[in-house]
């Protein structure tokens, strides 16, 4: 492996959002960085909601951006909302949709955020759901009672967050923006015929032969 730059060279800062998409598949990544086709990230749409926004809205919190320098990795985050109860710090992080149950990508997304953060300790906080109303439900529900629960067309997944033992998850992902080890690919024939990637990846699933 000879790089002239590490990633963490080209890109500056690295998003919460980008961390938990290297769980993913992290050559996309790689290709996005390093490929010939460089890629607008996260293109909102006017029609899209901006569900961040939503959840700021519903708890009455504005939505921050939040850095913090880990082992030479500048990580930035902006999560849905961070908010006190009781004592407690909850961060918070939302969505729309009919799967109610946190993906790893939301799992990673979250303790990076906490990392960023800089609290040693908080609650992370996730609510899905299948309605705006639904939603406001769930983070109603969390503002009185922050603890797992389900409802109509909601559910609320709560865990503890850590800031030692989130570091130690996150290390090896660090790593690989330091450029202290190659990046490694996850392909699939779903992820890679979704992947905008693919045209240029050697190990796409759908790929007929090995680019040199």
């Amino acid at each position: 492996m000879a790089w002239r730059l590490r990633p963490i060279d080209i890109v500056g800062s690295v998003n919460a959002s980008m961390i938990a998409e290297q769980v993913l598949c992290e050559y996309r990544i790689h290709l996005e960085i390093y490929g010939s086709k460089r890629r607008e990230r996260h293109k909102k749409t006017n029609s899209a909601i901006d569900v961040g926004e939503l959840v700021s809205l519903i708890l009455g919190v504005p939505r921050s951006t939040y850095r913090a320098e880990i082992n030479g990795v500048i990580v930035v985050a902006k999560p849905h909302a961070v908010l006190t109860i009781n004592g407690t710090t909850i961060i918070v992080r939302a969505r729309l949709g009919d799967n109610l149950k946190p993906s790893l990508y939301d799992r990673v997304y979250l303790e990076a955020s906490g990392v960023a953060v800089g609290i040693e300790r908080a609650l992370l906080a996730f609510a899905a759901a299948r309605s705006v109303e639904a939603l406001r439900e769930a983070l109603m529900r969390l503002r009185s009672s922050p603890r797992p629960a389900m409802g109509d067309g909601w559910a609320l997944s709560t865990w503890i967050f850590a800031r030692s033992e989130a570091l130690e998850k996150l290390e090896r992902l660090l790593a690989y923006w330091r450029g202290e080890r190659d990046p490694v690919p996850r392909p699939s024939p779903l992820k890679c015929s979704m992947c905008p990637a693919m045209g240029e990846c050697q190990y796409s699933a759908h790929a007929s032969s090995v680019l040199e």
